[in-house]
């Protein structure tokens, strides 16, 4: 395993990435933990891998010296392979410094969704709390009597301002059903012609009689 790993990864880039591991920014240290992770994959290994290898040089050196015979026949630990299990051990002590904090955000998280859902249901049933106020405080205001919003109506539309209003407008200011606005609309409208052609019928017999008194006026001077 040691021999794959100086075959297919760089042991110095790998410490140095290791080495990112731990700071003490979380975003740092969770790139530097995929970049190594991308590292072991390309050479076939992951962190599992490198845990055992850890513990295997750590037995060996716990183990008794083989005699000089026993260690011919085999490759030694070099200093590479010690750095490296240490590196091992600071990123697995990373990893579960990195879980817990996980695990303490994950806790927060869940508070504050417990209480910004506890705040929306309060803000409901205030919103419903109050709505209810407001109905019960419409229902008890005095209604405007039906001359009276006859008379409102008719101011209405007689003034400029709000004359071109839709029928749909005014009736929501009266508290009248649309067509009774068109119904007063058209009446006023036909009050207001009889009234144009009244004014115009005076005018016509008043200048009709001045014509007629100025012509017999004139047969009397002239017989």
């Amino acid at each position: 395993m040691a021999a794959g790993i100086k075959r297919a990864m760089d042991p110095e880039k790998f410490a140095k990435v290791i080495a990112l591991a731990e700071s003490e920014h979380h975003g740092e240290a969770q790139s530097a933990l995929r970049a190594a992770r991308i590292m072991l994959t390309r050479a076939g290994l992951n962190f599992r891998d490198l845990a055992a290898l850890a513990r295997q040089s750590t037995s060996k050196r716990d183990s008794p010296r083989p005699e000089p015979s026993q260690t011919a026949s085999g490759p030694a630990d070099g200093p590479e392979t010690e750095s490296l299990r240490r590196q091992v051990r600071a990123l697995e002590a990373r990893v579960q410094e990195l879980e817990q904090n996980l695990a303490r955000e994950r806790a927060e998280l869940t508070r504050q969704r417990q209480e910004t859902k506890r705040w929306h249901q309060l803000a409901r049933e205030t919103a419903e709390q109050l709505w209810d106020v407001g109905k019960a405080l419409e229902s008890h205001r005095p209604q405007p009597a039906a001359t009276d919003k006859r008379q409102t109506l008719i101011d209405l539309l007689r003034d400029p301002a709000t004359a071109n209003w839709s029928d749909r407008e005014i009736a929501r200011r009266v508290g009248t059903p649309p067509h009774a606005v068109g119904y007063w609309r058209r009446r006023l409208a036909q009050a207001d012609r009889n009234q144009h052609l009244s004014r115009v019928q005076t005018r016509s017999r008043r200048l009709f009689s001045r014509l007629s008194n100025r012509g017999i006026a004139d047969g009397v001077r002239h017989g």
